[in-house]
């Protein structure tokens, strides 16, 4: 019921503009449908009013890199990371985006920091892999491809409401 969502989120926003769920929720329900600059317009959106909500920063640092925009993306990760050093999926921002660059110890370094932050991410091996391939290193790279999976980084607390609540 991707329409009905769009239009309530869009009336909730007209009636509530100061709440920035309504275009988070936007920001998340165009990413589904691979609108990506849809998405990144209502991320950008919830991020004016909650300038240091460190959720919203990554998944318009995700929608950046999508968009092939690292340097946005550096930006926005590093960002969270700073008012969140604790933040897995700031650091594994960060990786992929330093993977794009082809910065692989750089990539290494940070990929490795959101694996200790969030040991059973299993979405973390492929791009630590990837990121030991660039650096040559075939025996790091093949562990960590024999351990990936889909387990996604557990940080967003309105996400999960939002997953509570459809569950």
């Amino acid at each position: 019921f991707r329409e009905p969502a769009e239009a309530a989120l869009l009336n909730a926003e007209a009636l509530d503009a100061r709440d920035m769920r309504w275009p988070y929720y936007l920001g998340h329900l165009h990413r589904s449908t691979g609108d990506i600059p849809k998405a990144m317009a209502a991320f950008e959106r919830a991020l004016r009013l909650a300038p240091s909500d460190v959720p919203t920063m990554i998944w318009l640092g995700e929608a950046a890199l999508d968009q092939g925009r690292p340097d946005t993306a550096e930006t926005l990760f590093t960002k969270a990371v700073s008012l969140q050093p604790g933040s897995a999926a700031a650091h594994y921002g960060l990786g992929r985006t330093a993977l794009a660059r082809r910065n692989y110890v750089r990539a290494a370094q940070s990929l490795e920091q959101a694996m200790a932050l969030d040991n059973k991410a299993s979405v973390i091996h492929y791009s630590l892999a990837m990121a030991y391939r660039g650096l040559g290193d075939d025996r790091q790279a093949e562990e960590h491809l024999r351990q990936r999976g889909t387990l996604q980084i557990q940080a967003d607390p309105l996400r999960k409401e939002l997953d509570e609540l459809l569950h």
